[in-house]
């Protein structure tokens, strides 16, 4: 919109100026949101004087400085496919499953192929 306000960050990433970006924000739900500042129930799109940007915000585009590899990529989706069937299966068969942690398939790939990273470069 128009009117929006957008700052930038340590790392130059514009972050648009409102409530959800504030590091007084406290959400209460997807569409409610409490403000630490005095200003009670807010709107995500709500902006006031007291607004600070989020500490996660601020280090936006930081990054580890770490490249996945494709392959642990194609290998993670795999598993997701897998795990789908699996948790679907399971319904059909009226059993409620819970789904495997995604650090369950990464521990695996790095037992079978080492690590996930790309380290020569």
């Amino acid at each position: 919109m128009a009117n929006d306000i957008y700052v930038k960050n340590r790392y130059n990433i514009s972050i648009k100026k409102c409530c959800a970006s504030c590091a007084h924000c406290q959400p209460e739900s997807e569409k409610l949101r409490v403000c630490d500042a005095g200003e009670g129930i807010v709107s995500p799109k709500s902006l006031c004087a007291q607004w600070v940007m989020r500490p996660g915000l601020n280090n936006a585009g930081k990054g580890g400085g770490k490249i996945i590899k494709l392959h642990y990529i194609d290998f993670m989706i795999k598993k997701q496919e897998e795990e789908n069937a699996r948790i679907k299966a399971a319904r059909c068969a009226g059993i409620r499953e819970k789904p495997t942690p995604v650090e369950v398939f990464a521990k695996e790939y790095e037992e079978t192929f080492g690590t996930r990273f790309i380290t020569d470069f």
